[in-house]
This record gives structure tokens, C-alpha cells and sequence, in this order.
């Protein structure tokens, strides 16, 4: 289960296996390992060693995800405490609010069903955009400036950068279709998207809370390496 980064301050990865039975859970700079309830076993070894094994594996993919993030282990990082301010007023009556998630949800959908192999790259343009925040400068964080830098990005024949580039256009494309009704900050768009993805794949639905602000513009384009 991946549950979508929503803040920097509140950034969370989840991973549950079934078959391994092993849920590494981030939260708030903090790191948990719970190993699975494992069936009644005559043989105590076995069990303990499967326990050990388990422990090892987890262990193991917290410090891949530091490796693939290009940082130190995340166990060791400390919380970006971003404050990230949401105004779901900016959408009008909750029946706008709903349409506009719902309208968005549908673009996203729609374009996994006609390219499916774009769906992780939505999840992921959401995740790089709450990576933004710089708690040196106290800027970035999830304010759609992911979708430019993207965009911007010449590596064009990368098969990664290929595939954001897909995915935030996707996401322009919705966004303007639904001004003709209300609008939506790019930022908020991401974030929707993400979570629709996840669903996409057969994951949980994900309720997205609305009222991002996009990045003022002409403001410093993000500074994470994307290809």
C-alpha cells in the first residue's frame, strides 16, 4: 500500500508485501518495521529464522530508497517540518470541489487506460513535488513546480524523463479542459493525480485534500534531478 506524499512535513511511504509480510512505514521523519502476524508453527526456528529474514529484507529496502532518492538512509533523515497551507475554499461549494476532483480523476484515467505503462510516473511527478521543499530556504514543497522542471528538462530521450514529460502533460491537458467549469492549481492536480494512479493499479482510493497553491510565477524552478 503506497499512501501519496501530501506534505513535505507529513511525507509518507508505505510498502506492504503479502507475500513477505513486511510494512516499512515512514512518517514524519521517523521509521517503523512491523513484521506480519506469522501462522502457528510447531518449530520455533523456523519461525524465528523467517522473522530475521523478514527484518533483513526491510532493512534492506529502506536503505534502497535512500540509494534511489540519492540520499543518506531515510531511517537517519530529519523531518523537513514544511508547513504547507490548503485553502479548499478557493474551489467555491463542495459540488464544484467534488466535480473538479472527479473530472481530474477521469483525465488521469483515462490516459493510464490508453498508455498504462504512464502510471507510475504520476505517482511519482506527486512524490518529487512534496520532495521540493528546501528546509534551508524554507521554499519549494508541493506547489506544481515539478510540472516545469519536467518540462524543461531537455533529456528527452531518457525513457524516465519521457514518461514524466507524458504524465505532466496529461495533467496540463486535464487542468485546462476544467477551467471551462472552475479551476484547479496545477499543484492540487498533481497531488489528484497521484492518488488516482494508485487506484489505477488496483490500490486503496485516496482521499486528496484540495487547496494548494501553485508556485508564484517566475519563482526558482525545483531543483531535483529528474533524469
Amino acid at each position: 500500500v503506497f499512501s501519496l506524499a501530501m506534505a513535505p512535513s507529513a511525507l509518507a511511504f508505505g510498502l506492504d508485501s503479502p507475500q513477505r509480510g513486511v510494512k516499512v512505514l515512514r512518517h514524519h521523519g521517523s521509521t517503523r518495521t512491523v513484521l506480519a502476524a506469522l501462522p502457528a508453527d510447531d518449530n520455533d526456528d523456523v519461525i524465528r529464522s523467517e522473522s530475521d529474514r523478514r527484518a533483513f529484507l526491510a532493512r534492506a529496502a529502506l536503505g534502497g530508497a535512500g540509494l534511489l532518492l540519492g540520499g543518506p538512509n531515510p531511517a537517519s533523515v530529519e523531518p523537513a517540518s514544511a508547513t504547507v497551507y490548503f485553502d479548499p475554499a478557493m474551489y467555491g461549494d463542495q459540488e464544484l470541489r467534488v466535480a473538479a476532483v472527479d473530472s481530474l480523476r477521469e483525465s488521469v484515467r483515462r490516459a493510464i487506460i490508453q498508455d498504462p505503462s504512464i502510471a507510475p510516473y504520476f505517482y511519482e511527478l506527486a512524490l518529487l513535488d512534496g520532495l521540493s521543499y528546501n528546509g534551508k530556504t524554507k521554499g519549494g514543497g508541493p506547489d506544481g513546480r515539478v510540472i516545469s522542471l519536467v518540462l524543461s528538462t531537455s533529456a528527452k530521450d531518457e525513457p524516465y524523463v519521457t514518461g514524466l514529460q507524458k504524465a505532466a502533460n496529461a495533467l496540463i491537458e486535464a487542468s485546462i479542459k476544467l477551467k471551462k467549469y472552475t479551476a484547479i492549481t496545477i499543484a492540487d492536480a498533481v497531488a489528484i493525480g497521484g492518488g488516482e494512479a494508485i487506484e489505477a493499479i488496483g490500490g486503496p482510493r485516496l482521499s486528496v485534500q484540495l487547496g494548494r497553491t501553485d508556485a508564484p510565477k517566475g519563482s526558482t524552478p525545483s531543483t531535483l534531478p529528474v533524469s
